[in-house]
């Protein structure tokens, strides 16, 4: 018995060695492009996100209803995630290999992050806060625009 288990495991620890490698490389590489695509679009979506809370921030600065103190540091915290969803929109970009989709939106998000530090800067001006809220606006109709067109390009 002890040579017939012998032979099993000479044959069995290679198999399941081979099935781990081969698992291993599907998950690597076995994204489509369908998958990566959708990964972009989480990414763009995140971004046109953070765009319209800060357009929504800078409308409530406007009107009054929000301190000082709290914008200034709310619009600093925004500007930090929005930077790290704009790293993930360049990575997400290159894996699905959409560079137009993928520059443009990176253009808007910095257009974004500009308002966004106007609006950390001069918590008090109201033209200021206008002007970023409008851009603001304007940046989140234009990531929903790119997002809408990589969803009509995939293959």
């Amino acid at each position: 018995m002890h040579k017939r288990a012998r032979l099993w495991g000479v044959w069995l620890v290679p198999l399941i060695g081979g099935l781990v490698v081969a698992s291993g490389a599907y998950v690597t590489f076995g994204d489509t492009p369908a998958d990566t695509r959708k990964k972009l679009s989480l990414a763009l979506q995140e971004l046109r996100s953070q765009a319209a809370e800060a357009a929504l921030l800078a409308e409530h600065a406007e009107s009054g209803k929000l301190a000082r103190i709290f914008l200034r540091e709310h619009a600093r915290q925004l500007g930090k995630h929005m930077r790290t969803a704009l790293v993930d929109v360049g990575a997400k970009g290159s894996d699905a290999k959409e560079p137009a989709v993928t520059a443009q939106a990176i253009d808007q998000g910095e257009i974004a992050l500009a308002a966004l530090q106007r609006i950390a800067e001069a918590p008090a001006a109201d033209t200021a806060l206008r002007e970023a809220g409008a851009t603001l606006s304007g940046t989140s109709r234009e990531l929903t625009r790119l997002d809408t067109t990589l969803g009509k390009s995939a293959p």
